[in-house]
């Protein structure tokens, strides 16, 4: 999960610790020091954002005041969404190792798909590929993404969200054939699945989870969304709310380029409740009309109000703040009432055409050492 500086308190290991385990926490140290790039970075490189408003450019609207915060998601449309939510588990090739749990992807339905085929969305950031994480461009890629499923150390299955979460690894719904890992510098994965056969103990398969249609649609500012992850942090799923912000464009590092961002802002009271923490990345959330964002790219937290957080060792860090406070001058919206902003990668209109092309797309014919 690209997150301001949760992920720093899990960097402790002993010299000693196995070599597996140091490279686990190498892409752990690698998503964060991304993640601390587009925090920190904002203050020099915060470009007009295509939601900025214009008038009264000084006075920050209250979330009531937006345009779209009468427009709220039914509980049809969050039941879908939540039905929609599986978790992806991964291990290295070859080791036999329990399955990991990585991130939360989403069954979806693109224009052209073969219509036999199961396809999920997560972020490109949860996909191991060399040196490069998150948003990347490749390129000598003339296509806009590519098929990793070759090109990178590991193999992955989705599981059932419902299930105990310490016997997920047991029993998972399918397995991962194809990996269409944008190369345009845009922070997604789409992925190609297929049954295992296994039963698992929620007496679910496969062609049990729905598929909710992947749409665009310009939503406005305030609208709720319905979403739902399975975080690090909860032993069950987390079905709930936020407010759509707008869109605001970020750099990854000082001299990245810039990429498109939809923020969302929740209000849980306590960690255990928040719904974009490590292991949500990957995640989708859904309007009433049909309209996705994501998947989920990163977010930033600014404490909890039952549990204030303390700048120097938590998600609440000074550059945290200078985050939201950039944001809301940006957008002309007071966000203090939101105790995480949650990031989704925006995805032009071509987004879903050039992801299915991207699983015939071998990456190994662009990658070296592939």
């Amino acid at each position: 999960m690209l997150i301001y500086s949760l992920e720093r308190t899990k960097i402790k290991m002993s010299e000693q610790a196995p070599i597996q385990e140091q490279h686990k926490l190498n892409e752990r140290m690698a998503k964060t020091a991304l993640m601390l790039g587009v925090v920190a970075s904002l203050a020099g490189n915060l470009a007009e954002s295509p939601d900025r408003a214009e008038a009264v450019p000084h006075r920050l609207r209250d979330v009531h005041e937006l345009p779209g915060y009468n427009k709220r998601v039914s509980s049809e449309t969050r039941a879908k969404l939540a039905d929609s939510t599986v978790v992806l588990m991964s291990r290295y090739k070859g080791s036999n190792d329990d399955w990991e749990e990585v991130c939360t992807v989403t069954a979806v339905r693109v224009p052209g798909q073969n219509p036999d085929d199961r396809l999920f969305l997560t972020a490109g950031h949860c996909i191991e590929v060399g040196a490069q994480s998150g948003s990347f461009k490749l390129p000598s890629n003339p296509l806009k993404s590519a098929n990793f499923m070759k090109a990178q150390p590991k193999e992955f299955v989705i599981t059932d969200a419902d299930a105990n979460k310490t016997m997920r690894h047991m029993t998972p719904l399918g397995e991962v054939t194809g990996i269409s890992v944008n190369t345009s510098g845009i922070d997604s994965a789409l992925l190609r699945v297929v049954s295992t056969g296994d039963l698992p103990q929620t007496g679910k398969r496969l062609s049990d989870i729905p598929s909710i249609s992947y749409k665009r649609a310009k939503l406005a500012q305030g609208r709720q969304v319905a979403i739902t992850t399975s975080p690090e942090n909860s032993v069950a799923p987390i079905n709930t709310t936020g407010r759509y912000l707008g869109t605001v464009n970020v750099r990854d590092t000082d001299n990245g380029p810039m990429r498109k961002i939809d923020l969302v802002g929740i209000k849980p009271k306590t960690q255990d409740k928040d719904a974009c923490l490590p292991g949500a990345s990957g995640s989708s959330a859904l309007a009433e009309n049909g309209a996705v964002l994501g998947p989920l790219s990163f977010a930033v937290n600014f404490g909890y109000k039952k549990t204030p957080a303390v700048p120097s060792d938590t998600l609440a860090s000074p550059d945290a703040m200078l985050a939201r406070n950039l944001w809301s001058k940006d957008l002309r919206v007071n966000m203090k009432d939101f105790s995480t902003i949650c990031g989704y990668s925006h995805t032009p209109a071509t987004f879903a055409m050039d992801m299915l092309q991207g699983l015939n797309n071998p990456a190994e014919k662009y990658v070296q050492g592939s």
